[in-house]
């Protein structure tokens, strides 16, 4: 009991009482501040940039698709009979990265196996300041299908033209590929 009498004796004094309570409203201010403050901001910045980069995407698809229709367009209406040409494509894959790695490899034995340890690493270079990873290549979108409309439609001849243009200037099988008469 000789612990809470000095405990008390030392609270008692007035100038001690008002820096413990200046200290606990201190410390209830900076927990109400905490609380206020937004918590990972990282988090919440990496989602909005998400975001930002599908709208960029789907802009970025949207005008290579319209690119390659007007490509295709005005390589239709160069064939003899298509006539006025209008085109659809479906693409089914965005832009694809391919980056630089380097594969290191540790061949070991013991006493009887032969172990090998592959590991693969990107190459990361410095673009100002800025570390990123090497890109190696870029896939285009892949094109999974292709609807001609065109005058010539009904002709077996110029949909015969138009599907071998279209396959061979896509790499796309016939297939995929499809002629009507336009109305």
């Amino acid at each position: 009991m000789d612990i809470f009498k000095k405990l008390k004796d030392m609270f008692l004094d007035d100038k001690k009482v008002k820096i413990v309570v200046f200290l606990g409203l201190l410390g209830m201010g900076l927990i109400l501040l905490s609380s206020l403050t937004p918590k990972n901001n990282h988090k919440k910045a990496s989602v909005v940039e998400s975001k930002a980069d599908n709208v960029f995407y789907d802009t970025e698809l949207e005008g290579y698709t319209k690119e390659m229709e007007g490509k295709l367009k005005n390589l239709l209406e160069n064939i003899s009979g298509v006539g006025k040409v209008e085109v659809m494509m479906n693409i089914s894959s965005t832009k694809e990265y391919v980056y630089a790695d380097e594969e290191k490899s540790n061949l070991s034995q013991d006493s009887e196996n032969y172990s090998e340890q592959r590991e693969n690493k990107y190459i990361i270079v410095d673009n100002n300041g800025k570390k990123e990873a090497l890109v190696k290549k870029i896939n285009t979108p892949e094109i999974s299908g292709i609807v001609i409309i065109c005058e010539g439609g009904d002709n077996s001849v110029v949909r015969e033209n138009i599907y071998r243009s279209v396959s061979v200037a896509f790499d796309l099988p016939i297939s995929k590929i499809y002629v009507a008469k336009i109305k």
